[in-house]
């Protein structure tokens, strides 16, 4: 399942998110986590492609 929050703004008005894919249900047990972030500096375009593609891997989405 995925969760969406807004963080803030950065100086230019874009909005910071905050995406969670887990499993909500299981509240019990100890889950990783991982820390994923994309386009930091400026110039960094390629990294967005990485990041659409890594959560795209996670929820089990295909491209055909």
């Amino acid at each position: 399942m995925l969760h969406r929050r807004r963080l803030g703004e950065t100086l230019s008005g874009n909005h910071i998110e905050m995406v969670t894919i887990t499993n909500f249900e299981e509240k019990d047990r100890v889950k990783p986590i991982l820390f994923v972030t994309a386009r930091v500096h400026p110039g960094e375009t390629a990294s967005s492609y990485v990041c659409e593609g890594l959560l795209n891997y996670l929820l089990g989405y295909t491209s055909n």
